[in-house]
């Protein structure tokens, strides 16, 4: 499949759900590995590919976690995050409102909130 350069490519089956949240979070993610790992992405500009042979399999899923923390940081603003949950304590179901607020799916708040010990 030809592409123009700096094209990111999306598995299609993230249309298909109802779930608008994992395919926000998706992009991001895909962008963050452009904007941290450009170095990694190597073509033509008119096929898309990732190329390196340096990279060990140790460090996959390195690149994996940079690109995670960076579409969560876009994403979820941890001050606008903790000041949204404060907010709603008591509530029944403060992740899915939390997810509903920040448009993103409600593994990757609950991931957030755990991460920030506040479940």
């Amino acid at each position: 499949m030809l592409v123009d350069g700096k094209t990111i490519i999306l598995d299609e089956s993230l249309l298909s759900g109802c779930n608008d949240g994992r395919l926000r979070f998706t992009c991001a993610h895909e962008i963050a590995h452009w904007i941290l790992h450009k170095g990694l992405y190597l073509g033509t500009g008119r096929a898309a590919a990732f190329v390196n042979t340096k990279l060990s399999s140790e460090e996959v899923p390195v690149v994996e976690r940079q690109a995670n923390i960076l579409a969560t940081f876009l994403l979820m603003p941890t001050v606008q995050v903790k000041k949204a949950f404060y907010a709603i304590q008591g509530s029944p179901d403060p992740i899915s409102y939390l997810a509903k607020l920040f448009e993103v799916s409600k593994q990757a708040i609950n991931i957030f909130l755990h991460e920030h010990n506040l479940i």
